[in-house]
C-alpha cells in the first residue's frame, strides 16, 4: 500500500540509488508531458541498459531478498518506480 507524505529522513532504506534513477531531462520532459507514458518507459529503459552498473546489484537482490522500490509520484501505475519494476523483471526473464 502506498503511503504519501512520508520524508526521506524517516524512512528505512537500505540503499538511496540516483544513478538508477532517470536523467534530470528525461524526467523534467516527463513531468511536463505525463501522457507520453510510453515514450518515457522506451527513452527509461535505454538510459537503463547504457548504465548497466546502476541497476545490475539490484538483479541479484531481487533473485536472493526483497527489493522494494520507493517513490514520490502521485501517480501509483505511471511513474520510474514501475518503469524500473518492469526493466528489472524483463532482465530477470533472460537469466
Amino acid at each position: 500500500m502506498a503511503k504519501r507524505g512520508i520524508k526521506k529522513q524517516d524512512v528505512r532504506y537500505d540503499e538511496w540509488n540516483k544513478n538508477v534513477a532517470p536523467s534530470n531531462d528525461l524526467r523534467k520532459w516527463f513531468h511536463k508531458y505525463p501522457a507520453n507514458f510510453t515514450q518515457f518507459k522506451r527513452l527509461y529503459f535505454e538510459e537503463l541498459e547504457n548504465n548497466p552498473d546502476s541497476w545490475q546489484h539490484l538483479l541479484l537482490k531481487v533473485k536472493w531478498d526483497c527489493l522494494i522500490l520507493l517513490f514520490s509520484s502521485k501517480d501509483e501505475d505511471h511513474n520510474n518506480a514501475v518503469v524500473l519494476k518492469s526493466f528489472l523483471e524483463n532482465k530477470l526473464n533472460k537469466v
